[in-house]
């Protein structure tokens, strides 16, 4: 058991610094210590939700700035943490079904994170767009 311990504290470090350096880039007004309260605040820091956002920052650099809403559900949250936090250049990802900004995209799409609304309209035959609702039953 203390190997396995070791190791997955081993790739805690490793996404932890990986992170670090990807803020201490994106972001570098950001002093180094409150990048860990910024991470617990958005429920990043934890072993899952590290990875995923580790992962995505090492894959897309320019996660945070972007916009986009082909990522995973923790960089929604810490954008709008950092956002809160007094980061303009931090970009909140919309809703890819109706471009929505909010901090609640639960769903994946096809395009990106979807809101439950755009989700649910979906899932039930309804087209999704911006400005507009158009039930696609009756095509």
């Amino acid at each position: 058991m203390r190997t396995r311990d070791a190791r997955l504290a081993e790739q805690r470090r490793a996404h932890r610094d990986a992170v670090m350096a990807a803020f201490g880039a994106a972001l570098p007004e950001l002093p180094a210590v409150d990048i860990p309260g910024i991470l617990a605040k958005a429920r990043a820091d934890k072993r899952i939700a590290l990875r995923n956002l580790a992962g995505h920052l090492s894959d897309h650099p320019d996660a945070l700035s972007s916009g986009s809403p082909r990522c995973p559900v923790v960089i929604v949250r810490l954008a709008h943490v950092l956002h809160a936090a007094g980061y303009r250049d931090v970009v909140r990802p919309g809703c890819a079904g109706c471009g929505k900004v909010t901090h609640d995209l639960p769903r994946s799409g096809p395009d990106g994170r979807l809101c439950q609304s755009a989700s649910e309209n979906s899932r039930t035959g309804r087209r999704v767009m911006p400005g507009l609702w158009r039930d696609s039953r009756y095509d």
